[in-house]
């Protein structure tokens, strides 16, 4: 074999190599689908409800743990029980305070945060003022958060049932 045959023979090789890597390579680099997911904002959250002398009041913390901030969250509350009344005129309560978009439809109550939650940050929402039956028992609200990558996760249950259960 002589040089330029073998030569031509390393660049036939080089070439088919390259020609066979670099789909792959620019499609997992360079596709932004992959990429968006990869940097998603990764909510997750936690409900802890109190007793008060005016009902009950359920607090919501929402983390993200993700590489990106998290857009248009939104949570969502849904009584288990008929008994159970959210507040009429919801009076939330927002650590760190931030502006909000509330909506009643029926017994469920839609709120919308108007702020990022940040690589990292924590963000706390209260709703006060939830009526528990005259007759006793404990009052359960579900709960639900959203961002615009779809639901996040739900990582301590304090008393509230398995959400998967019911549907929103």
């Amino acid at each position: 074999m002589t040089k330029c045959e073998r030569a031509s023979l390393i660049v036939s090789i080089v070439a088919l190599a390259v020609s066979v890597t670099f789909p792959l390579i620019s499609f997992f680099w360079l596709n932004s689908h992959i990429q968006d997911r990869r940097y998603a904002p990764d909510l997750r959250y936690q409900t802890v409800d109190h007793d008060t002398k005016d009902g009950y009041q359920l607090e919501v913390e929402i983390e993200n743990t993700g590489k990106t901030p998290a857009n248009e969250v939104s949570v969502h509350f849904k009584p288990i029980n008929r008994f159970i009344r959210l507040p009429e005129e919801p009076d939330l309560q927002c650590d760190p305070i931030c502006s909000t978009q509330y909506d009643i439809r029926g017994d469920k109550l839609s709120v919308t945060l108007r702020r990022s939650i940040g690589p990292g940050e924590k963000q706390k929402i209260t709703l006060p003022g939830i009526l528990k039956p005259e007759f006793g028992g404990q009052g359960l609200v579900l709960c639900k958060v959203y961002d615009s990558n779809g639901e996040a996760e739900h990582y301590h249950a304090a008393s509230v049932l398995d959400k998967d259960i019911f549907d929103f």
